[in-house]
């Protein structure tokens, strides 16, 4: 079972970012709700579950390392109001690869629509760039996403933390040494409650 870390020095405003999530992504939540069932057990900075590896991978990662290197890095930029949140975790010797570039607005909940091509998130405010990169150590292989299709809902953004949620992700790959189709990925279910890199 992989660690889940915990969010110590921003731990108030992720705990009220969760609380936002939770509510805004689920509809009301039933009060017998088990922690212990959601992803993540609800807690984290980022957590997404991928299936079509050899075994499920379930990331659960903390913005802040605990005493080790960070596995979410956030940047923000004031120009264009604009996240760049890269997750990524080894797990048995593999790199597991998601990022994401998005615009912040004022309309909130909103939907984004998912795009793999960079130039066409920069120029479309309600879309997403979405890149998933999964490689395996030395001399192994590198899998890179070439069409991502899935639902992806901002549910609170400002300069200071962003938060949402995406899933029934559908992922194409390619081998970045051969150009070969590699198979497919999903991502059911996933979350993320960021705050800015220090």
């Amino acid at each position: 079972m992989l660690p889940t870390h915990h969010i110590q020095s921003r731990a108030a405003c992720v705990v009220a970012v969760l609380a936002t999530l939770v509510l805004s992504g689920c509809g009301r939540v039933a009060e017998t709700v088990d922690p212990n069932d959601r992803l993540c057990r609800g807690r984290g900075a980022f957590g997404a579950s991928i299936t079509g590896t050899p075994a499920p991978v379930e990331m659960c990662l903390a913005d802040d390392a605990d005493g080790g290197a960070a596995e979410v890095h956030v940047t923000y930029a004031d120009g264009d109001n604009r996240y760049l949140v890269v997750a990524s975790h080894d797990v048995d010797g593999v790199t597991y690869e998601i990022s994401l570039s998005f615009v912040i607005q004022q309309k909130i909940p909103h939907d984004l629509r998912i795009t793999t091509v960079r130039t066409e998130a920069l120029a479309d405010v309600n879309s997403v760039w979405f890149y998933y990169r999964e490689a395996a150590g030395t001399g192994g292989y590198e899998y890179v996403s070439s069409l991502v299709q899935g639902e992806f809902r901002v549910t609170l953004s400002s300069e200071n933390v962003a938060a949402g949620t995406f899933g029934n992700v559908a992922i194409e790959l390619v081998d970045t040494a051969t150009g070969a189709d590699a198979g497919t990925r999903a991502i059911p279910e996933a979350f993320f409650a960021v705050t800015p890199d220090p």
